[in-house]
């Protein structure tokens, strides 16, 4: 990490030489990297300098404050203050950056471009963080429609360690809420996808939690049964400050596929679990409702559950159907549509 930062200031010191400030984005990106490192490595007071410096050459120079990387390095910054009055500011950034990019995308008929997730990770963490502190459960209103942002995004890049973050993230909100099927599907995509892409990090940290939900199922029982505060499931849940390091320090980058592998990637048969391409005959298919399995994914069902998660009809009809406990309080969840 001393050598980025290394590499970082001598890039940016070689902006500052020639005066090159023509090109906001790149130098943008060189201070938000420093600000983003200093706060993963815990190091607010280094991030605020780097935020100064940034500041000030915008102001030198005349630029927009309204450039994204500058608005997103101030969000972050604030994001780091206990008071309300700058982490309110802070979310207020954040969804303006995510508006802004909207309009841009409407207006562009495109997706999101790779620069505006680190946006909605950062709007992610706050609300987590934010659900942690305040115990109130309309949060999770304001979470679930980034991870579902978020879910399109690792789609459309063919980010696959996002994609399982993400799952994973998604099951251990389904776990804070006591909706334990849910938590449990969840985890298994998430562990499934990471499996099949050799993100073996990832796998043992969701292979463990989903170990460990398994041996406390009682103790998730009795905290339901007192309402337990958010602050003390999430913790159970290891789901706690620095969401956005987390799920940062595990992005990996994918070269982006042509047009024409996109189309050929559409048409192929993609397992409804793991996400990834089936071929041959090493699948399974739902004979009610056509869904498609890798052979792997199907072995896992049936070893958890014994259903389709399309239509929750037996998967092995040798075996017997192993119902997953379902309560926990409401939640708008959007359900993906089953492509067949």
């Amino acid at each position: 990490m001393d050598l980025a930062v290394e590499n970082l200031e001598k890039s940016l010191n070689l902006y500052e030489s020639i005066k090159s400030f023509l090109i906001p984005s790149e130098y943008g990106l060189i201070f938000d990297n420093l600000i983003r490192i200093s706060i993963d490595e815990n190091s607010p007071q280094g991030a605020k300098e780097y935020f100064h410096h940034f500041q000030k050459l915008v102001e030198e120079n005349k630029l927009s404050k309204e450039f994204w990387l500058f608005k997103l390095s101030k969000a972050r910054i604030l994001k780091l203050s206990t008071r309300t009055r700058n982490r309110a500011e802070a979310e207020k950034l954040l969804l303006e950056l995510i508006e802004q990019h909207e309009a841009i995308k409407k207006s562009l008929n495109r997706g999101m471009s790779e620069e505006w997730t680190p946006t909605l990770i950062e709007l992610c963490d706050f609300y987590v963080e934010k659900l942690r502190l305040t115990n109130d459960l309309e949060i999770l209103d304001n979470i679930q429609p980034l991870i579902l942002r978020l879910l399109k995004e690792s789609e459309r890049t063919n980010s696959y360690s996002l994609q399982a973050q993400t799952y994973l993230l998604q099951g251990k909100i389904s776990l804070i809420i006591f909706k334990m099927k849910e938590a449990r599907r969840f985890l298994t995509q998430a562990e499934r996808i990471a499996e099949t892409h050799g993100l073996v990090q990832l796998v043992t940290e969701i292979s463990s939690l989903h170990k460990e939900i398994m041996q406390q199922l009682e103790m998730w029982d009795n905290l339901e049964e007192i309402n337990a505060p958010f602050s003390k499931r999430m913790e159970l849940a290891h789901l706690g400050k620095n969401l956005a390091k987390s799920i940062r320090s595990r992005l990996v980058k994918v070269a982006q596929v042509s047009e024409k592998s996109i189309t050929v990637y559409k048409e192929q048969k993609k397992c409804l679990v793991c996400k990834g391409n089936i071929e041959g005959f090493n699948k399974y298919i739902c004979s009610h409702c056509d869904s498609v399995y890798c052979e792997h994914c199907a072995r896992a069902l049936i070893d958890i559950e014994n259903v389709c998660w399309s239509c929750e009809s037996p998967i092995d009809k040798s075996k017997p159907v192993k119902f997953l406990k379902q309560e926990g309080k409401s939640i708008k969840i959007k359900k993906e549509k089953v492509k067949k």
